[in-house]
């Protein structure tokens, strides 16, 4: 008998569960002592190695991020909730201190993506249709580092959202993520990175929120995500540029999400969900479903098959409780 057996578990509602994780991170944050005298981790800390005060930074920007994302669900509680993270002066991750944790290319300690999937052979990640037609509608230059082009064409070909290889293709025919910063041994897994934190910033501005003005941090975040990819985006924000801020929530929703793209794809999709921006076609061969689009993960048969406590299973394109926009 497992402990799972032993121990149905109960489920809260989520919005409970984002009460509760704001009270856990306030309570982390009361154990932080920066006096010189305090024990602190050192190698042992994978993320910050024993760096408290970037620990505080994350921490505060994490809780910048949970309230955000009840933006459109529960605005009143996301505003109160960011007024007072500003009015106590909470610092933010800045670029330059993502939390991450690194891999090498020693056997055992490769980055999990890289173990999972056997690069000698084709498989099944290539390069969305959505990200490279933006990428090159827009002349941007992440697009170099964030793929390798196609070996059949030589060129930055994406494959149409949910469509496979069914209607000829191969794997070769479609460019795929950069096998020497994105699919590596040593590429590390980022959980937030400086320009997430801008771009949370530069929402809660904009919505006056937060303090700061919105073109500066908005045009931060753009200038720190090409910067992550050792490139200048510049011109791209300045006056009459095709990443322009234009003082609406759209653009910084459009520019977070190409942001994501390679390094933090679960983050583009949620936040996909969150505001609908960019608009993108729907997983025309899915499976189970045809013609939807994803929202949410089922929960799997070893709780739905052990617990009873689950709740009623969910269609996966049904919304989860913060997503108002679909």
């Amino acid at each position: 008998l497992s402990l799972h057996d032993a121990l149905p578990i109960y489920f809260d509602d989520g919005d409970v569960v984002y009460d509760d994780l704001i009270l856990k991170i306030d309570e982390a944050l009361s154990w932080i002592n920066l006096s010189t005298s305090a024990i602190r981790p050192g190698q042992e800390d994978l993320i910050y190695r024993g760096d408290m005060r970037k620990w505080i930074k994350f921490a505060n920007t994490l809780k910048l991020k949970i309230y955000i994302r009840q933006a459109f669900s529960r605005p009143d509680v996301a505003q109160a909730g960011i007024e007072e993270l500003y009015l106590n002066g909470a610092e933010f991750i800045a670029p330059g201190e993502d939390a991450l944790v690194g891999f090498s290319d020693a056997t055992g300690s490769n980055n999990p993506l890289f173990q999972e999937l056997d690069l000698t052979t084709p498989q099944n990640v290539v390069a969305s249709l959505t990200s490279t037609d933006a990428l090159q509608n827009d002349s941007d230059v992440r697009i170099n580092k964030l793929y390798d082009r196609s070996p059949n064409t030589g060129q930055y070909d994406g494959l149409l959202q949910g469509v496979g290889t069914a209607d000829g293709g191969v794997y070769n025919d479609y460019a795929r993520p950069d096998s020497t910063i994105i699919l590596s041994k040593s590429a590390p897994v980022y959980l937030m990175t400086g320009y997430e934190s801008l771009f949370l910033q530069a929402e809660a501005a904009q919505r006056t929120w937060g303090t700061g003005s919105p073109k500066t941090l908005y045009d931060n975040a753009v200038l720190a995500s090409f910067s992550f990819w050792g490139l200048n985006g510049t011109n791209m924000i300045a006056p009459g540029g095709v990443y322009e801020f234009d003082n609406t929530l759209e653009r910084i929703y459009y520019q977070k999400w190409i942001a994501f793209n390679g390094k933090q794809g679960f983050e583009g999709w949620t936040e996909w969900r969150r505001t609908g921006v960019p608009v993108l076609d729907k997983s025309v061969q899915g499976i189970p479903l045809t013609n939807v689009f994803p929202l949410r993960l089922v929960w799997p048969i070893n709780e739905t098959s052990t617990n009873p406590n689950v709740p009623d299973l969910e269609s996966v394109d049904t919304p989860v409780w913060w997503d108002t926009t679909f």
